[in-house]
């Protein structure tokens, strides 16, 4: 468990898929992505490129943007901002920043 994390904000779904192991809160990878951006001046764009994704799909998957509003089985989702990412999109994440996952804890 990180220390100094709101752990009371998460659902028990996240709690339960961080105790099985298969995801770790975003905040460990969005540091990470934060400090790769200041290190080398570019931005998430950048890094979004090198994984071969959209720029607004890895912004959602570290928590900076929140996925859209939808209605899903005539019921209206509100927007809502991920808390955790799973193991392998983290891992992914971390070596593109030159980053071994086996130095991040949780992956």
């Amino acid at each position: 468990m990180c220390p100094g994390e709101d752990w009371w904000s998460y659902s028990d779904r996240q709690l339960s898929a961080i105790a099985r192991g298969s995801a770790i809160p975003n905040r460990i990878v969005r540091e990470l992505v934060d400090g790769w951006c200041t290190r080398t001046g570019q931005a998430t764009g950048r890094l979004a490129a090198i994984l071969g994704i959209g720029d607004e799909a890895l912004r959602r998957s570290l928590g900076l943007a929140a996925t859209p509003a939808h209605l899903r089985n005539g019921r209206h989702r509100p927007a809502r901002v991920r808390k955790t990412i799973t193991v392998q999109a983290g891992g992914r994440v971390v070596r593109a920043v030159g980053i071994p996952p086996c130095e991040v804890p949780g992956l």
